[in-house]
């Protein structure tokens, strides 16, 4: 699936609600993993990146040379990160 359109030169990361990818699998794409929690790939950078939220790390999958590997989310381990994170009433 391709995530991003060019725009005048510029690439633009698909919006939140384009996103198809699919969120039932045992394991999870970035995409999947974004469309599970409802929030944009920006946002789950950021999430991802706070050393506090300990969210569950991924499998890589597929190393390149540029730093960017493919990884993999168990999406069990991100459901139940999200429920450690919410607040019950």
């Amino acid at each position: 699936m391709k995530t991003e359109h060019l725009t005048k030169g510029k690439k633009m990361t698909i919006k939140k609600s384009q996103n198809k990818a699919d969120i039932n699998a045992d394991y999870l794409t970035l995409d999947g993993v974004a469309r599970l929690l409802s929030i944009s790939r920006m946002t789950l950078y950021k999430i991802m990146n706070d050393e506090e939220s300990k969210f569950p790390k991924g499998f890589v999958i597929v190393k390149s040379d540029k730093n960017r590997s493919t990884k993999l989310y168990k999406r069990s381990e991100v459901v139940h990160w999200l429920e450690n994170k919410t607040p019950r009433s």
